[in-house]
């Protein structure tokens, strides 16, 4: 009689964990691309720039021309025309490379970054400071609150509420050794700057986007000895970051690695958001709702990613030719 009361309950356990399983299966179907070729002019070959948008407009600026050189003007991109359009007014401050930007109302934020290194130098400037461009007035001014984390390049940032989040990055000052931040910190535009908890893992170079009012990060160059791959997400009422265990559709083989050479860009389907990854660890599909990866083939590298009209963009370059690629959401009706 013992003995038949503890096969029942056995079997009972097993039942249930198989049901726990069957609630855990995977089964989102996060939305394929459309990707052409189009012809994009205006600026191309910018290296190591930042893009930022102001409602439905794509900014880039900074960075610099393999064959001009340093660059302080930013370009606002025309959809219509399939270019980016020069604004007179140059940055103000010095000119770098690596810088972080974020945008609150018609307003974009740009700072941090490093100058650039050149030969025969073996050293850089790594810089603390932001400038503010109104897109309204076409001008520019510094910002008034200083930035009250050390200076730092390959940083993140992200925009929830009218209030921005900026964190992570890296003074790697040659020769000397390198220091990665996990800080971040959160900023107002009425009352400047104030530190917030830090992320799990040091890193630069990581990706940043925004879904459900949630703020994520992932990717970049980990200080950690596992070098594991995770997602990261803030959320801002309870002022803490969760870690989000890697999950991935039904059937995928492949795997997310770090990286640092990854671009990206946010559409939305059905007033769903969707993250699509593009970089040295293979091009993928994110919903961030479901937290699901899904793999869309081999890697697709690009200098320049960024997002328009809910159409994503990737420039990159093949056998020493610039490509501009145009993404949409695969119609599968």
């Amino acid at each position: 009689m013992i003995l038949k009361k503890i096969c029942c309950i056995f079997i009972g356990i097993i039942l249930l964990l198989s049901c726990h399983d069957d609630d855990k299966k995977v089964n989102i179907k996060i939305p394929d691309l459309d990707k052409k070729y189009i012809e994009m002019s205006g600026c191309l070959g910018l290296y190591d720039a930042v893009t930022f948008n102001v409602g439905t407009s794509a900014y880039m600026g900074l960075g610099w021309y393999n064959v001009l050189g340093d660059n302080l003007h930013f370009y606002k991109y025309s959809p219509k025309y399939r270019e980016w359009v020069w604004i007179e007014q140059p940055f103000p401050g010095k000119h770098r490379t690596h810088a972080v930007t974020f945008a609150i109302g018609g307003k974009a934020y740009i700072g941090l970054g490093r100058s650039k290194l050149d030969p025969p130098t073996t050293s850089y400037e790594a810089y603390d400071d932001f400038f503010v461009y109104d897109t309204l007035t076409r001008e520019w001014e510094e910002l008034k609150f200083k930035f009250p984390g050390k200076p730092r390049w390959g940083a993140v940032a992200f925009v929830i509420g009218g209030k921005a989040y900026v964190g992570t990055g890296v003074d790697e000052s040659i020769p000397t050794n390198s220091e990665y931040f996990a800080d971040f910190y959160e900023f107002d535009p009425q009352k400047g700057w104030k530190q917030i908890s830090n992320i799990y893992y040091p890193r630069y170079g990581a990706i940043s986007f925004v879904s459900g009012n949630l703020g994520y990060v992932c990717f970049g160059n980990l200080y950690s000895s596992s070098n594991k791959q995770d997602v990261q997400v803030y959320d801002p009422v309870s002022a803490r970051w969760k870690e989000l265990p890697v999950q991935y559709e039904d059937e995928e083989t492949r795997e997310l690695r770090e990286g640092t050479n990854v671009k990206s860009f946010v559409l939305t389907k059905d007033g769903e958001e969707f993250v699509y990854v593009f970089g040295d660890s293979g091009s993928w599909g994110y919903a961030p709702r479901e937290n699901v990866w899904k793999s869309l083939g081999d890697s697709m590298g690009g200098y320049l990613g960024f997002a328009a009209e809910n159409k994503g963009f990737l420039v990159s370059i093949e056998r020493g030719n610039f490509k501009a690629c145009e993404f949409t959401i695969r119609d599968e009706k």
